[in-house]
Formats: structure tokens, C-alpha cells, sequence
């Protein structure tokens, strides 16, 4: 009867180190060990329903359009790269706006107008600086003036109204022909200047 008690003490005894042991390498609970078991069961379950229902999802997604470079037809006409030039320039001044007119010949571009002796356009006037404006033509083929004056500058008329502009002091800065009259007028001094393009084309 001894040996029957002791042996049972013995199986005891190991039961409860082994459970002992289990315990001490999980500091959960066994009742929150379990439902951390049952719980990453279910997502195992659940994760290859998920992947089989992405590529039903994926098929009914439309596909974004290609994108494809401009074709040279389409930006042709956007900007152009040279604008057509016209037969002839013409430059005269007066005293006044309808007085009696000289005509400056045109035959080069850039041409300098001022008082100095190397300007392609000399004028001896006290209001014309050494050089008052030059005519060029751009990248595009527009004819334009330029101001190069600081004292007296330029004063442009606007075409479509007749109006005084407001006078341009500063040198560099660029006054564009009217491209409907193909004509630019202003005062550079006390002289009235016209530039016109004979047979220009209005481009827009």
C-alpha cells in the first residue's frame, strides 16, 4: 500500500513540473492561450478566401488610357516658329504728325537711329539721343523697336484709339508693331516717327 501511495505522489509530482514547466515558457493564461489559438485559426481560414476574390475585383477595374506622345500634326499650329516677314519697311519722321515727312531707308536689320555718327540713321536734333531706338526683327520674324534712350525715350500711340501711351524711359524695352495695321507710331523727342510694313500679312 506504501509503494501504491508513493508512486502516485511520484506521477503527481511530474504532472505538475511538466505543467509547471509549459506555464513558465507562456506567461498567458491557458484560457487566453486558447483563444489566441482559435483566433489565428480563423484568419488562416480566411486568407485564401481573400486572395481568390482579388482577381474578380481586378477584372472589372477599367484599364487608365495609354498615354502617347503629341503627334507633330496636332502642335503644328500651337506656335509657330518663324512668322512671315514683310516686302518692305518703311521709316519716316516730321516735326509733326501730319507734317511733311523724310523717309529713312530700311534696308537692314537691326537699324540704330540716334544724334551719334556711327548710327545707321544719324538726326540732328537736340531731343534725339546718341541712340534713341533700334528696329530688329525677333526669333519669330515680328519687327519691333527697341528703346535706347534714358531721356527722352519713347512715347507709342495706340493705333486703335489714337491715344498717347505712357512714355518709355527705360532702355530695352520693346514696342511691338500693331499687327491689324501692320503700323507703329510714336514720338521720340520731339520728332513724330512712323514705322509701316508694306505689304504685310496680319498674322493671328
Amino acid at each position: 500500500m506504501l509503494k501504491f501511495i508513493i508512486g502516485a505522489l511520484v506521477i503527481v509530482l511530474i504532472i505538475w513540473l511538466i505543467a509547471r514547466r509549459r506555464n513558465h515558457k507562456s506567461k498567458k493564461p491557458f484560457p487566453q492561450r486558447l483563444i489566441d489559438w482559435l483566433l489565428a485559426r480563423e484568419l488562416a481560414e480566411e486568407k485564401p478566401q481573400k486572395r481568390a476574390s482579388r482577381p474578380a475585383q481586378a477584372a472589372h477595374r477599367p484599364s487608365a488610357p495609354r498615354r502617347t506622345k503629341p503627334d507633330t500634326d496636332q502642335t503644328a499650329y500651337i506656335r509657330p516658329t518663324r512668322r512671315p516677314q514683310a516686302t518692305e519697311i518703311t521709316l519716316c519722321y516730321s516735326t509733326e504728325i501730319d507734317g511733311n515727312a523724310r523717309y529713312v531707308p530700311v534696308d537692314h536689320l537691326p537699324l540704330c537711329v540716334g544724334a551719334r555718327s556711327d548710327c545707321d540713321c544719324v538726326i540732328d536734333n537736340d531731343t534725339i539721343s546718341r541712340q534713341h531706338f533700334e528696329i530688329f526683327r525677333d526669333a519669330y520674324g515680328e519687327v519691333s523697336v527697341r528703346n535706347l534712350s534714358r531721356t527722352n525715350g519713347i512715347v507709342p500711340i495706340d493705333e486703335r484709339t489714337g491715344n498717347l501711351e505712357e512714355p518709355i524711359l527705360q532702355p530695352g524695352v520693346v514696342i511691338p508693331i500693331d499687327r491689324d495695321t501692320g503700323t507703329l507710331r510714336f514720338w521720340a523727342g520731339e520728332l513724330f516717327f512712323t514705322l509701316r510694313l508694306q505689304a504685310a500679312n496680319s498674322y493671328r
